[in-house]
């Protein structure tokens, strides 16, 4: 009998030789084979291959409802091996690429499924150059069979150089292919192209550029009146529209136009021809499309540049709804899992569990199955996608029966939360910083997501959003600053030549910090910062940036400042570190931080023995130091850098430093005391005041018969941040210079208030705090409407509605909705 791994290594040298039926032969799922001294992992990776290599054996001798029969249950297989073993990359980008590429086989089935999953796979993922070259022919392939003959010969012009022979021969009569069709009249085969038609007919007005993206899902077209369209690539529909490049159009008399849409579709970059680049945020058009109903009456989800069903009608969608909502009927809370397939018909066959289907909420589109007991409801939708279907379990020991080992991804309905059974804690909203107003939410500066401990069950997160159960809060920033003014330098930490210099350098808090760092027990909270947090984060990072420019301009050198570590300059060897002189640097339990300390004492270290370079080295980690004591992270992709609510390009940080030094020390406590200010600063300045149209009525605040003639009274909760807060007048033209746009409007006197009451609930006003948010709906009205006139009517309106309807916490809004467990 021959042994698994020699019949699959013999079948995939069959598949590279063109030897396709052979393949088949010797993988037929009815032989039998050795498995003798395996692991289990090994087991499921060679089983794997062995599928992967049948499918593609399929495929190529046009056996394609096999093997769509053969890829669901590989699919199965490697989610299988995934919950067991952990996610192997390998065999997630040969299940992608093998899903990808059956459309290419498919006559019935539409070409640009081939240009959505292969053109993500091929520029979002490191591909083995052999898979990379097959996903480039089939994409070129795609292109060839929709006429678009300039991408598909540009792309087999992207194919590495070494491929086995009976691919080699398959590229090459593409390319005739593609040569002979390049011949024909361009017109010819695109006159029934309807994409083509669509993009062509915007009001007669040319269009000058456009650029698709590199998933073939959009078109971004720029029109010669300045109008910037995205559209559907399939069917030519409009998905939005930008219209703020036609004055630039008017004024500046812009020719030349070119567009590029970033890798992952996020940001289309505008470069205009007066030397003018702009940078378009597109994000939540692509991934977020949301649900629409079609013309046939069904339901669609529109996810990543594709619609699937999503319901048969609007009725089977309210049925399935009746029953998720009627979970509630039961108990308060549910804990939600993504569940699979495999997991759905293992546990069908569990005739503990009795799972029944609840027929009046099933249908197409939509499965709904209810354990015997009532505490387990599967929710199955959208079997196109993997993972879509969600088990509704009623406590953790009835999630223990429908998995024995460990749950991972474990969410709550209808408050969501994120579980960790094992550690029983949850992570949250933290409710008591959030603000309820007109069926909206607002949050506070202090606003974040916080961990919660000593969850039993899902009833605990109930009672933790009601605020009838507590939860210590961390305040990384606030209680730090407490311990700041006596931070101690633990002598035994470090040699006494190493503490004499830097007390001579007047540097011993930076050895300060280190010894605090080493000691940290619980220093990762970067997936809960606050706005507030940033802000100090944001500090720190700039005042960095100051420093590492400086150093760099005074070396001459170029440096990248998330990899600073300048040996080369202070004449050191790359292996040289600081953790053999100080072995405590090893008890950091942060990456990043640990690397910091390094690199601060590694160079402090040589500083002190007399490297000139190093004396200059080590002070500029410092700010990094606090950064990383305080929870603060790098968060890199897509060529971007976030720090906190910030982010901007890798290529451009130095545009980030700070002009004047920071004192790293005193600016924290000032900028974290005056956050809610600062907050109110940042979201007026965010707003375009520029681009709105129309003009405002004059305004006098103190004209008591103005608020009579307009609002019909003097609204007194708009007046308390004018009376509570007489000593600040703020200049708002001098924080937000656009805002001359309307001076002397009701719209600047709102502006004035929301800051002074800003600055109220800084100075923890007990009126204030009360009600933080009190402004947010106007600033929310104030970014979203143009037309002024709209704007001053909306305005008028708000404030009658505020004044029947105040704003209450979130918590109170909960309360008086009168639950019961």
């Amino acid at each position: 009998m021959k042994h698994l791994k020699e019949i699959v290594t013999q079948a995939a040298a069959y598949n590279e030789d063109g030897r396709y039926e052979d393949a088949i032969s010797l993988l037929d799922p009815s032989s039998e084979f050795s498995r003798a001294f395996l692991s289990p992992k090994e087991e499921w990776y060679l089983n794997f291959r062995k599928m992967y290599i049948y499918i593609e054996a399929l495929l190529y001798t046009g056996e394609v409802a096999e093997a769509k029969q053969v890829t669901s249950l590989l699919r199965q297989h490697a989610v299988n091996g995934q919950e067991r073993f952990g996610l192997n990359k390998e065999t997630d980008q040969l299940l992608q690429f093998i899903q990808g590429i059956i459309p290419a086989f498919d006559a019935d089935q539409n070409q640009y499924e081939i240009v959505r999953s292969l053109g993500w796979l091929i520029y979002e993922n490191s591909l083995p150059a052999d898979l990379k070259g097959q996903a480039l022919y089939y994409l070129a392939q795609s292109h060839y069979r929709e006429n678009n003959v300039v991408d598909a010969l540009n792309r087999l012009k992207e194919l590495p150089e070494t491929a086995p022979s009976s691919f080699t021969r398959k590229v090459d009569e593409l390319r005739k292919q593609i040569e002979q069709r390049m011949l024909l009249h361009a017109k010819e085969p695109r006159k029934e192209h309807q994409v083509f038609i669509e993009i062509g007919e915007k009001e007669n007005v040319w269009i000058i550029e456009l650029q698709h993206n590199s998933q073939g899902t959009m078109l971004a077209v720029m029109y010669r009146d300045g109008i910037l369209k995205l559209l559907n690539a399939e069917d030519g529909a409009e998905i939005v529209s930008f219209e703020d490049n036609v004055p630039l159009y008017r004024e500046e008399k812009a020719e030349e136009v070119c567009l590029a849409f970033s890798p992952d579709s996020r940001y289309l970059a505008v470069g205009l021809g007066v030397g003018i680049v702009k940078l378009e945020c597109i994000y939540y058009d692509y991934r977020d499309g949301g649900d629409f109903i079609g013309k046939d009456g069904k339901l669609y989800r529109y996810i990543q540049g594709t619609y699937s069903i999503l319901a048969d009608s609007v009725q089977e969608f309210l049925e399935s709804e009746a029953v998720k909502y009627g979970l509630l009927q039961k108990q308060k809370q549910w804990l939600v899992k993504t569940v699979y397939d495999s997991d759905i018909s293992r546990w069908l066959l569990d005739n503990e569990l009795g799972l029944t289907e609840i027929k009046e909420a099933s249908g197409a589109y939509i499965k709904w199955w209810k354990s015997s007991d009532g505490n387990i409801f599967i929710h199955e939708y959208d079997k196109e996608r993997l993972g879509n279907a969600n088990a509704y379990v009623a406590n953790t020991v009835d999630l223990q029966r429908l998995y024995n080992n460990s749950c991972l991804s474990i969410q709550g309905f209808p408050f969501h939360c994120y579980y960790n059974i094992e550690a029983k804690s949850a992570e949250i909203d933290n409710v008591r910083e959030r603000y309820y107003f007109n069926h909206q939410l607002y949050n506070t500066c202090d606003y974040s997501r916080i961990q919660i401990k000593q969850v039993e069950g899902p009833e605990d997160i109930y009672l933790s959003y009601l605020g009838e159960k507590e939860f210590m809060l961390r305040q990384p920033v606030s209680d730090f600053l407490k311990k700041l003014p006596v931070l101690s330098l633990p002598l035994t930490d470090y040699d006494s030549d190493l503490v004499d210099f830097a007390i001579k350098q007047g540097d011993e808090s930076i050895l300060k910090l280190i010894s605090y760092l080493t000691r940290l027990e619980d220093a990762e909270d970067t997936g809960r910062r606050t706005v507030a947090e940033s802000d100090v984060d944001m500090l720190y990072v700039s005042e960095y940036f100051r420093r590492l420019v400086q150093f760099s301009e005074k070396m001459g050198i170029k440096t990248h400042p998330l990899f600073f570590h300048p040996y080369e300059a202070a004449g050191i060897s790359y292996e040289l570190t600081a953790e053999d002189w100080y072995p405590q640097l090893k008890e950091i339990k942060l990456t990043h931080a640990q690397r910091a300390c390094k690199y601060t004492l590694l160079y402090m270290k040589l500083a002190q023995e007399g490297n000139e370079v190093a004396a200059k080295v080590y002070p500029i980690y410092e700010p990094l130091l606090m950064f990383y004591i305080l929870g603060g992270c790098f968060r890199k992709g897509h060529g971007f850098i976030d720090v906190g609510t910030y982010s901007f390009h890798q290529s451009g940080w130095q545009s980030m430093a700070a002009i004047q030094p920071i004192d790293v020390y005193s600016n924290t406590i000032g900028t974290y005391k005056k956050r809610y200010l600062g907050h109110a600063v940042r979201k007026i300045g965010e707003i375009n005041w520029v681009e709105k149209k129309g003009e405002l009525s004059h305004f006098n605040g103190n004209s008591l018969s103005w608020w009579i003639e307009n609002v019909g009274a003097a609204p007194a909760f708009l007046f308390k941040a004018k009376e509570l807060n007489i000593d600040y007048s703020p200049n708002v033209f001098s924080l937000c210079p656009d805002m001359i746009r309307v001076e002397g409007t009701l719209v600047q006197w709102i502006c004035e208030s929301y800051l002074q009451w800003a600055s109220l609930v800084d100075n923890r006003n007990p009126e204030a705090m009360k009600n933080p948010c009190l402004y947010d709906p106007f600033i929310e009205l104030f970014r979203n409407e143009n037309e002024l006139a709209v704007m001053e009517k909306k305005i008028i309106d708000l404030i009658h509605l505020m004044e029947k309807e105040p704003m209450i916490s979130y918590v109170e809004a909960l309360k008086r909705e009168k639950f019961s467990l």
